[in-house]
């Protein structure tokens, strides 16, 4: 199934959805192993004194940055007063994800506002493992 918005490289990829939910993180094969599998990784937002997850009442615009496989989210919620926006992208040479969050008040009051990342992984596609470990063949390995 096609995804709205992919970040990657060749051995990790992430893929948002319409409503900027990851629903598709492979790794270390691509198109193999989902270690997301259909569960949800939300992402909520909380401003004094109001909590909502990203979705269906947000105004999202999923774009990426010009001549970038950088993502550019614009996030906005008229009853929070937030417009958030959120850059996404897998290191070319690193299997790494990275996300940057910009968040503007739109209210003229100063508020307390709070990010939670919510992530319910299937590792290899098992319900049961929502846990991994790395143990790198440069430090050897060790019994845990």
């Amino acid at each position: 199934m096609p995804r709205d918005l992919p970040v990657g490289n060749s051995r990790l990829l992430v893929c948002f959805d319409q409503d900027y939910q990851i629903r598709e993180l492979y790794f270390p094969h691509v198109g193999q192993e989902n270690h997301v599998n259909g569960n949800h990784c939300r992402f909520g937002v909380y401003a004094e004194p109001h909590f909502s997850w990203v979705g269906a009442d947000w105004k999202r615009e999923l774009n990426y940055e010009e001549d970038t496989l950088v993502t550019r989210v614009d996030l906005y919620h008229p009853a929070l007063g937030l417009l958030l926006t959120c850059r996404d992208a897998v290191d070319f040479n690193e299997d790494i994800f990275l996300r940057e969050i910009q968040v503007d008040n739109l209210r003229s009051e100063a508020r307390r506002v709070e990010l939670f990342l919510s992530q319910d992984f299937d590792i290899f596609g098992n319900s049961i493992g929502d846990t991994a470990i790395f143990l790198s063949p440069k430090r050897g390995s060790r019994s845990l």
